[in-house]
C-alpha cells in the first residue's frame, strides 16, 4: 500500500512536471510566433500570439505589447498603455523594459517626467551589462553635467560595441 502511494505521488509529480515543461513551451512557442509576425510586419497576428503570453508574465511578450501600444502598431497609440506592460517586463528585470520605461519616464510620455527615475531604471538595466542602457545613462549624466560619470558609462558602452557611446567618449578625448 505504501509502496503504491509513493508509485503514485511520483506518477503524479512527474505528470505535473511535465505538463508544466509543455505549458512553458507552448508560451515560448506563442512569443517566438508573435515575434516573428511582428518582425514581418505583421500585427494583428503579432498581437494575438504575444498578448496571451504576455498576460500569463512573459517579460519578453509584455516589453513588445507595450512597443505594440507605443508604436500604435494594431493597437491605438496609447503611451499610459505602453507604460503598463513595460513596468512589467522591467518589474522582472527585463532589460528593453527597464529601459523603454526610462526612455518614457525621460520624455514624459504616459507618466509624469522623472529623471531621477529614469536614471534609477537605466542604472538597472546598465548594471547588468546593457551597453544601450549604460549609453543612454552615461547621456543623462552628461546632461545634467556629471562629466566623469558619462565618460565612464561612455567607455563601458563603447569597450561593448556601442558606436554611439564611441562617438560621444571620442568627444571627450578630445577636450
Amino acid at each position: 500500500m505504501k509502496l503504491t502511494k509513493t508509485l503514485l505521488t511520483s506518477a503524479l509529480l512527474g505528470a505535473s512536471i511535465l505538463s508544466f515543461h509543455s505549458t512553458v513551451a507552448a508560451r515560448d512557442l506563442q512569443v517566438e510566433l508573435g515575434m516573428a509576425a511582428y518582425q514581418a510586419g505583421d500585427y494583428a497576428e503579432a498581437a494575438k500570439s504575444l498578448k496571451d503570453s504576455a498576460i500569463m508574465g512573459d517579460p519578453e511578450a509584455q516589453f513588445m505589447l507595450g512597443r505594440m501600444f507605443y508604436e500604435g502598431q494594431f493597437f491605438k497609440q496609447d503611451y499610459v498603455e505602453a507604460v503598463k506592460w513595460y513596468r512589467k517586463s522591467a518589474e522582472q528585470g527585463n532589460n528593453w523594459g527597464l529601459i523603454f520605461l526610462a526612455g518614457m519616464y525621460e520624455k514624459g510620455e504616459g507618466v509624469e517626467k522623472d529623471f531621477a527615475e529614469a536614471i534609477k531604471l537605466y542604472s538597472k538595466a546598465a548594471k547588468q551589462g546593457d551597453k544601450i542602457a549604460q549609453f543612454y545613462l552615461g547621456g543623462m549624466y552628461h546632461n545634467i553635467g556629471n562629466k566623469v560619470k558619462a565618460k565612464e558609462l561612455f567607455k563601458k558602452s563603447c569597450k561593448q560595441g556601442s558606436e554611439e557611446a564611441c562617438e560621444a567618449l571620442k568627444s571627450y578625448n578630445k577636450k
